[in-house]
């Protein structure tokens, strides 16, 4: 799991919400470092420490779906239960069924108003402009979050 403080995302240009990149070695790491550049966009992940372990299973018909439905999954635990995740371990993305499956484990923490910063308010995660592809020595990732 990786929660170290490197520069794991960019965010592109665009108007009025975040258009986030990613680029990593694999996969599975695009996959962890587009979570996490999600929740340190709402505040920051590593302040909030660390209290539990989630499991996710998530299934989907492509990579882009796939992206798209685990950052929903963590972006609803938020909403849901006020968690937020630091670290991210992606144990595997395979194919299923004519589709695919990520099985991933979070580490975090709940989050507290008025004691964790707060940045700027994620309300979706949308398919707009969202594209895994391979590039360079690896994977890039870009989805677009609604604020």
């Amino acid at each position: 799991m990786s929660a170290q403080r490197r520069r794991r995302y960019r965010l592109l240009p665009h108007t009025t919400d975040a258009y986030v990149e990613v680029r990593a070695r694999s996969l599975n790491a695009a996959f962890e470092d587009a979570a996490f550049a999600m929740f340190d966009i709402m505040t920051d992940p590593l302040a909030v420490g660390t209290e539990f372990t989630d499991q996710f299973d998530v299934s989907a018909h492509d990579e882009v779906s796939l992206l798209h439905d685990w950052l929903e999954q963590l972006l609803l635990k938020f909403d849901l239960e006020g968690k937020v995740y630091s670290r991210f371990e992606i144990g595997k993305i395979e194919s299923e069924k004519g589709g695919l499956r990520l099985v991933a484990k979070a580490d975090g923490g709940i989050f507290r108003r008025g004691v964790h910063p707060a940045k700027v308010e994620v309300k979706a995660v949308t398919y707009h402009r969202m594209e895994v592809k391979p590039g360079g020595d690896g994977y890039v990732a870009r989805y677009i979050l609604d604020l």
